[in-house]
């Protein structure tokens, strides 16, 4: 913000614009779908009713 010259920085001080860790997406709190695309991945179709894995079957197969 500083080395863009920011009008956001004359509305507060600059730990206004700090994101509180827990707020940040990292490994530790992202899901592990590994496990719904090797499923995805040894069936030819996917007739699960797991929601994850229909969402990433649909995303996979039907991107051009």
């Amino acid at each position: 913000m500083y080395s863009l010259c920011s009008p956001l920085l004359d509305q507060g001080p600059p730990e206004m614009f700090v994101t509180d860790p827990t707020h940040v997406l990292t490994t530790l709190n992202l899901p592990d779908i590994s496990y719904f695309t090797s499923k995805i991945m040894m069936g030819h179709r996917n007739t699960s009713n797991d929601l994850m894995s229909r969402h990433l079957f649909h995303s996979l197969v039907h991107t051009t």
